[in-house]
């Protein structure tokens, strides 16, 4: 390999982990659903503005990896941080359930595009370089790119946005659409790395090619069910975190906002040096144990909720659940990875995540009906779901997924 084109390839690791970062800085999260309640929404409008996200990834997220795998990451990595930008522009403006739709179909464009394209293109860089054995260390460091500014920026937006005002609102919107035109710049700047494409297996289908990866291993297809049955549920608890702890319970919206920084930063911590944690054990163990952690501090918090509600204990296993949740990533990626070839890497990464979105579907409007019958119903709703991945969806602890990369 050219020594230049070798420079070049190192410097995609840093470039893609800035624009992932900064397309997820997201100030206003920390306070997102009052942001919606005070611009005219319902608690159950914020879940079925996630069924019209769901179902605009359903309809872009295969389209999106097959243009990233035959047209290249980098293209589809631009497309992205555009698809991004249009997603906060709308946010600044939006008034009313429509204009929020809106803008929340970009953002699902945006995320499609970056969704198993940004993966692949780390450990075809990482390939390419010849480091691959120490892919799970780089998509590691890659996946705590997306906490990094959440660290400073999620106490920051509460700080910003205390008195809930209109225009602080349109302030803290303002640094993610500054963010995301430096991502765009950087997006640029990347170099395409090879993916080892196969002519016959091109025109073979690579849609149909990767579906056979995942169809015809139902260990594989339990792994996928075990990660997004969790994620949802800590998503679900996350959407209307903010009306629950700070409007029902009386959280202060300045240690709101720094015990969301704190939890960045674990994470953050967490998936960057990821693959030191227990370092003799296998990818499915780690996320054996996550689980059970995620399922008890769920069990917990619904047994304070019920005989002994305190606010900030609450809070705290609120935080422990998100963590244990997010933790998991770096090890459900390293071993998805592990199972694709190179040349549909983005596109059988995204055919797992398209189960996700299917699911949320028709899930996400019965959460917003039971949501507006009572507040804490989608925790009762977690709690069973996050079980259900210990006990029926539970990862077998034993080396079963070799490598199958080329």
């Amino acid at each position: 390999m050219p020594d230049d084109r070798k420079t070049k390839l190192e410097k995609n690791l840093f470039k893609i982990f800035f624009i992932n970062a900064l397309l997820n800085v997201k100030m206003i999260n920390v306070i997102i659903s009052l942001f919606y309640v005070y611009r005219s929404l319902t608690v159950p409008d914020i879940f079925y503005l996630g069924v019209v996200y769901s179902a605009a990834v359903v309809l872009s997220e295969i389209p999106s990896s097959y243009l990233a795998d035959k047209f290249g990451r980098k293209r589809t990595v631009i497309i992205a941080t555009f698809f991004g930008l249009l997603h906060w522009v709308f946010y600044l403006i939006a008034d009313s359930f429509l204009l929020f739709a809106v803008g929340t179909i970009f953002y699902a464009l945006a995320e499609s595009c970056m969704s198993g394209t940004d993966e692949a293109f780390v450990y075809d860089t990482n390939k390419e370089l010849g480091n691959q054995g120490s892919s799970l260390q780089k998509l590691s460091h890659y996946f705590s790119s997306e906490r990094i500014f959440k660290i400073a920026s999620a106490f920051l937006g509460a700080l910003i946005a205390k008195d809930l005002a209109q225009w602080q609102f349109s302030l803290v919107i303002m640094v993610d659409i500054i963010a995301t035109l430096v991502a765009i710049v950087f997006a640029f700047t990347l170099v395409e790395p090879n993916h080892f494409m196969d002519v016959e297996k091109q025109e073979a289908g690579l849609i149909k090619d990767a579906y056979k990866i995942l169809s015809k291993d139902k260990r594989l297809l339990f792994a996928i069910f075990n990660k997004w049955i969790v994620a949802i549920m800590a998503m679900t608890c996350w959407r209307y975190s903010a009306v629950l702890f700070i409007d029902n319970l009386g959280v202060s919206i300045i240690i709101f906002g720094i015990v969301w920084s704190a939890y960045h930063a674990v994470v953050f911590a967490g998936n960057y040096f990821g693959h030191f944690l227990w370092p003799n054990k296998e990818d499915t163990f780690k996320i054996n144990i996550l689980n059970i952690l995620f399922s008890i501090s769920l069990a917990i918090f619904l047994m304070s909720w019920f005989f002994a509600p305190e606010k900030y204990i609450l809070f705290g296993l609120y935080t422990i659940v998100l963590i244990t949740s997010a933790l998991r990533d770096p090890f459900f990626s390293h071993m998805f990875n592990k199972q694709f070839n190179s040349y549909n890497r983005a596109t059988a990464l995204s055919l797992a995540n398209f189960i996700r979105y299917v699911f949320e579907i028709p899930f996400l409007p019965i959460i917003g009906l039971l949501v507006s019958i009572n507040i804490i119903y989608p925790y009762v709703v977690a709690l069973i779901f996050g079980l259900s991945a210990i006990f029926y969806f539970r990862i077998k602890e034993e080396k079963v997924y070799e490598s199958k990369t080329v």
